[in-house]
């Protein structure tokens, strides 16, 4: 049965391998600000841009921060981004680990789940690092759970900026840039990613209207 699922799923990824690029080709023509810098805490504004046909201009790609550290950063980035992107060695996982030191503000912990070593890992942020438009940033917070200190936080974060997480009526309210949708219910890692089903055009991160926060749109 898990055999059978599994030629299901990959022949419906086939069969509509061209429709969801028509799908987003067609979204991405309401997109007018075209060459900014996006900064995120995990895979979701790499896919994004991927889906968008634009180029990273920026290092958070195929990696992971978490929240309290990534909201950190971009409260920092200009410092941050000054810093040597040093390696951590970590046993417990498979993947290469990084790390920015900065006096006063501590250290921001790095996790490049999808590279092979550090080296490439390091190659691709210096190369990525150099494309920032420091004029055109914006930044996307991705998550299951979040708290109204970390909120606090987000709010004193200087460039365009948007949270995605639970619904939640109390932060909807009260913070304009956090947007909570009904599926971060039944949540797993990576989920915003995935299409909604096996026949869908969109993912569940088509949820968010991320072409209007991109244009420079209030979020």
């Amino acid at each position: 049965m898990a055999n059978l699922n599994g030629h299901i799923h990959g022949l419906c990824h086939r069969l509509l391998k061209y429709p969801r690029l028509w799908y987003h080709k067609h979204k991405s023509r309401r997109l007018v600000n075209q060459d900014f810098s996006l900064f995120c805490n995990n895979c979701t504004g790499g896919v994004i841009l991927h889906d968008l046909s634009l180029r990273f201009n920026s290092p958070t790609i195929n990696l992971n921060i978490q929240p309290k550290d990534f909201i950190k950063f971009v409260r920092n980035l200009k410092e941050y981004m000054r810093c040597e992107l040093e390696e951590i060695h970590d046993a417990s996982v498979d993947f290469p680990v990084g790390r920015l030191s900065l006096p006063n503000w501590g250290d921001v912990c790095i996790k490049f789940v999808h590279y092979s070593s550090f080296k490439c890992a390091k190659e691709k942020w210096e190369e990525r690092k150099n494309r920032i438009d420091w004029n055109n940033i914006f930044v996307l917070l991705e998550g299951s759970s979040f708290s109204s200190e970390l909120l606090d936080m987000c709010a004193e974060v200087e460039y365009p900026l948007s949270v995605m997480g639970p619904e939640n009526a109390e932060f909807e309210s009260a913070y304009p840039f956090y947007h909570g949708f009904k599926w971060y219910n039944n949540w797993y890692s990576g989920k915003s990613l995935d299409y909604r089903h096996i026949f869908s055009l969109k993912r569940y991160l088509d949820d968010f209207d991320y072409i209007s926060f991109l244009n420079g749109n209030k979020s």
